[in-house]
């Protein structure tokens, strides 16, 4: 385990659910005025209620985000930049899917609805590409000498 790899795993379990909290908010109230679009409050329900959208990230966002830290350390190794931040939007999307998705619909598979689905991959791919820019960005990689 590098310093790297502890970096990443700390950007993820913090920022990650961060970064998909607020994009969930954002996506959630995008949605939210196209579907309503002449019923819709002044204020849309999901920024009047962000306290417990991010709280609410974090709580059940820890898990998916320490997992997704330890995949993308393993497989940083293996692949070079671009192909991170592929593996990180895919990796962010499976784990989130995976465990929120499993949390949110309750253990029941003919209750899980798809545009939730949905919206938690997409904010899992958001919340892996931005974790592991920050990594790259503040703890890059050496560069692999070539012969």
């Amino acid at each position: 385990m590098t310093r790297r790899d502890v970096w990443l795993a700390i950007v993820s379990v913090f920022v990650g659910p961060l970064i998909g909290s607020l994009t969930f908010i954002a996506t959630a109230s995008v949605i939210d005025a196209v579907v309503y679009a002449g019923n819709v409050p002044a204020p849309s329900v999901f920024l009047e209620n962000w306290p417990f959208i991010l709280s609410t990230g974090y709580v059940f966002g820890a898990v998916p985000w320490l997992l997704f830290a330890i995949i993308m350390a393993v497989l940083s190794r293996r692949l070079p930049l671009r192909g991170r931040f592929s593996a990180a939007v895919l990796v962010g999307v499976m784990a989130s899917v995976t465990i929120l998705g499993f949390a949110l619909s309750g253990g029941s598979r003919p209750a899980v609805d798809w545009m939730v689905l949905a919206s938690v991959a997409f904010t899992g791919a958001m919340a892996g590409v931005a974790s592991l820019a920050l990594v790259e960005w503040f703890h890059p990689l050496p560069a692999k000498a070539t012969i």
